[in-house]
Protein backbone atom coordinates (compact mmCIF):
# COMPACT_ATOMS: atom_id res chain seq x y z
CA UNK A 1 0.00 0.00 0.00
CA UNK A 2 1.33 3.42 -0.66
CA UNK A 3 0.35 6.70 0.49
CA UNK A 4 2.45 10.16 -0.85
CA UNK A 5 5.63 9.24 -0.54
CA UNK A 6 5.48 6.20 1.77
CA UNK A 7 5.04 2.70 1.58
CA UNK A 8 4.08 0.02 3.64
CA UNK A 9 4.18 -3.24 5.07
CA UNK A 10 7.10 -2.53 6.91
CA UNK A 11 7.20 1.19 6.27
CA UNK A 12 9.25 2.16 3.06
CA UNK A 13 10.12 6.22 2.75
CA UNK A 14 10.69 7.33 -0.54
CA UNK A 15 13.35 10.21 0.81
CA UNK A 16 12.39 13.46 -0.50
CA UNK A 17 14.13 17.31 0.10
CA UNK A 18 12.93 17.62 3.74
CA UNK A 19 14.77 14.78 4.69
CA UNK A 20 18.10 16.47 3.97
CA UNK A 21 16.76 20.16 4.14
CA UNK A 22 14.85 20.09 7.62
CA UNK A 23 15.89 16.76 9.36
CA UNK A 24 12.40 15.98 8.81
CA UNK A 25 9.57 14.07 7.04
CA UNK A 26 5.93 13.73 6.78
CA UNK A 27 3.83 10.98 8.21
CA UNK A 28 0.59 10.48 6.59
CA UNK A 29 -2.21 9.06 8.71
CA UNK A 30 -2.22 5.52 7.27
CA UNK A 31 1.34 5.43 8.42
CA UNK A 32 0.86 6.55 12.09
CA UNK A 33 -0.49 2.68 12.76
CA UNK A 34 3.21 1.40 11.93
CA UNK A 35 4.99 3.81 14.16
CA UNK A 36 1.96 3.18 17.19
CA UNK A 37 1.40 6.93 17.05
CA UNK A 38 -2.45 6.98 15.71
CA UNK A 39 -3.63 8.32 18.94
CA UNK A 40 -0.69 11.32 19.20
CA UNK A 41 -2.52 14.15 20.28
CA UNK A 42 -2.34 17.68 19.50
CA UNK A 43 1.26 19.10 20.47
CA UNK A 44 2.24 15.75 21.38
CA UNK A 45 5.86 13.83 21.12
CA UNK A 46 7.63 10.75 21.71
CA UNK A 47 10.87 10.26 21.61
CA UNK A 48 12.34 7.06 19.42
CA UNK A 49 15.56 5.11 18.60
CA UNK A 50 16.46 4.54 14.92
CA UNK A 51 19.18 1.64 14.28
CA UNK A 52 21.66 1.27 11.70
CA UNK A 53 24.73 -0.88 11.36
CA UNK A 54 24.92 -1.13 15.68
CA UNK A 55 24.97 3.15 15.15
CA UNK A 56 21.78 4.20 17.33
CA UNK A 57 20.42 7.81 16.34
CA UNK A 58 18.11 9.98 18.49
CA UNK A 59 14.61 11.11 16.81
CA UNK A 60 10.95 11.94 17.43
CA UNK A 61 7.77 12.07 16.36
CA UNK A 62 5.86 14.88 16.83
CA UNK A 63 2.09 16.27 16.29
CA UNK A 64 2.65 19.82 16.02
CA UNK A 65 -0.96 20.07 13.75
CA UNK A 66 -3.62 22.94 14.77
CA UNK A 67 -6.90 21.27 15.87
CA UNK A 68 -8.15 21.43 12.71
CA UNK A 69 -5.42 19.38 11.47
CA UNK A 70 -3.46 21.57 9.05
CA UNK A 71 -0.78 19.96 9.07
CA UNK A 72 0.61 15.77 9.41
CA UNK A 73 2.23 14.25 12.09
CA UNK A 74 6.06 14.20 11.68
CA UNK A 75 9.63 12.55 12.28
CA UNK A 76 11.99 14.84 13.10
CA UNK A 77 15.67 13.55 13.52
CA UNK A 78 19.44 14.72 14.45
CA UNK A 79 21.77 16.03 12.07
CA UNK A 80 24.18 12.82 12.63
CA UNK A 81 21.01 10.81 10.86
CA UNK A 82 21.07 13.60 7.94
CA UNK A 83 24.82 13.12 7.71
CA UNK A 84 23.74 9.48 7.54
CA UNK A 85 21.67 9.47 4.91
CA UNK A 86 24.26 12.11 3.03
CA UNK A 87 26.91 9.24 3.46
CA UNK A 88 24.30 6.36 1.98
CA UNK A 89 22.41 8.36 -0.17
CA UNK A 90 25.49 10.27 -1.92
CA UNK A 91 24.49 13.25 -4.61
CA UNK A 92 20.90 13.28 -3.50
CA UNK A 93 20.99 15.64 -1.30
CA UNK A 94 22.13 17.93 -4.19
CA UNK A 95 19.45 17.35 -6.57
CA UNK A 96 17.23 18.46 -4.29
CA UNK A 97 18.73 21.56 -3.36
CA UNK A 98 18.90 22.18 -7.51
CA UNK A 99 14.55 20.87 -7.24
CA UNK A 100 15.17 18.24 -9.35
CA UNK A 101 12.17 16.36 -9.57
CA UNK A 102 12.36 12.59 -9.48
CA UNK A 103 9.26 10.04 -8.91
CA UNK A 104 8.62 9.14 -5.89
CA UNK A 105 9.37 5.51 -7.20
CA UNK A 106 12.76 6.81 -9.08
CA UNK A 107 13.82 7.62 -5.47
CA UNK A 108 16.19 5.80 -2.66
CA UNK A 109 14.40 4.57 0.24
CA UNK A 110 14.54 4.56 3.96
CA UNK A 111 13.22 1.23 4.90
CA UNK A 112 12.01 1.08 8.75
CA UNK A 113 11.73 -2.07 10.52
CA UNK A 114 10.44 -2.29 14.02
CA UNK A 115 12.97 -3.84 16.75
CA UNK A 116 10.59 -3.06 19.91
CA UNK A 117 8.71 -0.67 21.58
CA UNK A 118 10.27 3.05 19.92
CA UNK A 119 12.67 1.27 18.61
CA UNK A 120 13.21 1.08 14.60
CA UNK A 121 16.08 -0.58 12.27
CA UNK A 122 16.89 1.44 9.05
CA UNK A 123 18.03 0.65 5.94
CA UNK A 124 18.70 1.91 2.45
CA UNK A 125 17.38 0.78 -1.26
CA UNK A 126 18.46 2.25 -4.16
CA UNK A 127 21.86 3.72 -3.38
Amino acid sequence: MKSYSWEFGSAKKHIDKSCFASNETGIPKVVRQFFCVEELGYKESVHITLVFDGSRYSAKIENPTTPEGRRKTRMVWGQDFTDLLRAKLPGWDQHFERDIKYAADDRPCIIFEQLGPREFSVSFSGQ
